[in-house]
């Protein structure tokens, strides 16, 4: 899968399609920075070209203690 992207609103958002077992899927996974420090990470994907998308990946990032 390659990704392309940049910044948006302050968000890191790629984006790539690609074909899996005979299915044109579009993916977008996006990075959000969070004021506490930490960063979502959002991943979604859309199997009829971008009208629609599920989440495939949702979570979260933060330092480690210590």
């Amino acid at each position: 899968l390659e990704l392309n992207g940049g910044l948006v609103d302050g968000r890191m958002v790629l984006t790539g399609e690609h074909n899996v077992r005979g299915r044109h899927l579009i993916e977008r996974i996006t990075w959000t920075p969070n004021a506490d420090g930490s960063v979502r990470q959002h991943w979604e994907q859309s199997a009829d070209a971008g009208k629609t998308w599920t989440t495939a990946f949702d979570g979260l990032y933060r330092k480690k203690a210590g």
